[in-house]
């Protein structure tokens, strides 16, 4: 399927459109901007590497924001907006809602990301984080993290592999694979709060997300037993959770789960949810992340700006 004439006609276009989209990323703000994208479909730990990256910043006192375009959030095309308490999901997009829940800081949603980074940055800002903003080239940012999955790291849409030449840092989520070190340079794993609970558990699992059998095979290597299972399209909502729910305890399920993400899509209070809390904790190349982190705060400090990639890390 990864190589069907119809895969590589659609990243043909993909490719020919960013190119007539294209200009220079002249636009610069008073601060730094740290882009976390994928030249994939989806489903390669984005949001997790966000959350982990900006937990160690906020720790460290520095100000950060978070811009977002609001993928099929009803904010989307329009001015950008800072989210706040009174807004729902559907307003702002479930991936900027779960980051506002998460962490507690400024975050801004709209399409047009350099007007969210002057908000941000009149708003006392020192860090911005550009969620999915490698191809986005009206915000100059000062570095770019890839972030690849282990279990399907050639399902390339977006871009060609030689697009990682610009890319500062690479991050692969490992899926519990030994995998090939040399490709990334850095490897998260997955770590679900409270764990222990899941074991030997009978659950119903459903998930609406970019990859769902990294999310059913971590539920298997915890040990859990899922008695039924139930899949919508990434950020789509569940028609069907209720019939789900009865045919799950039918079959003997103690309760629901899904992931943190698809739980904030979910209006109903009936059901027996459990909202996994997964983060990401580095398995290796915790070196190379560090001194990311020394170069943000280098930038910030004094106005370093990073050295891009020499050449991909991955073979031709």
């Amino acid at each position: 399927m990864l190589n069907s004439p119809l895969v590589r006609l659609l990243s043909f276009l993909y490719r020919m459109g960013a190119i007539l989209r294209f200009k220079p990323p002249s636009i610069k703000v008073d601060a730094v901007v740290v882009s976390i994208g994928n030249i994939a479909i989806g489903g390669t730990g984005k949001t997790p590497t966000l959350i982990f990256l900006a937990k160690e910043l906020l720790a460290k006192e520095i100000p950060i924001a978070v811009l977002s375009r609001g993928y099929l959030s009803q904010q989307e095309h329009k001015q950008p907006i800072r989210v706040a308490p009174h807004h729902s999901w559907k307003e702002v997009g479930d991936e900027p809602y779960l980051i506002y829940r998460r962490l507690k800081c400024p975050v801004y949603v709209g399409k047009n990301r350099v007007v969210s980074a002057t908000m941000a940055v009149a708003a006392g800002a020192k860090v911005l984080l550009l969620d999915d903003g490698f191809q986005y080239q009206r915000l100059y940012r000062d570095i770019d993290i890839v972030t690849l999955c282990a279990d399907r790291p050639y399902a390339y849409f977006r871009e060609r592999l030689g697009a990682l030449k610009r890319a500062d840092l690479v991050v692969v989520k490992s899926e519990g694979r030994g995998g090939r070190k040399e490709v990334g340079d850095v490897w998260m794993r997955v770590k679900v709060a409270r764990a222990e609970d899941l074991r030997g558990v009978k659950v119903g699992a459903f998930c609406g997300i970019g990859n769902p059998k990294s999310f059913f095979r971590t539920l298997q290597e915890l040990g859990t037993v899922v008695v039924d299972s139930y899949v919508v399209r990434d950020h789509k909502e569940f028609p069907q959770l209720a019939r789900f729910a009865k045919r799950c305890l039918e079959k003997g399920a103690s309760y629901l789960v899904c992931t943190e993400k698809d739980g904030v899509r979910i209006s109903s209070e009936d059901l027996f949810i459990r909202r996994l809390s997964m983060d990401f904790e580095i398995e290796y190349g915790k070196e190379k992340w560090e001194k990311l982190i020394e170069n943000i705060i280098d930038i910030v400090q004094n106005g370093y700006r990073c050295l891009k990639r020499s050449k991909s890390p991955f073979p031709n």
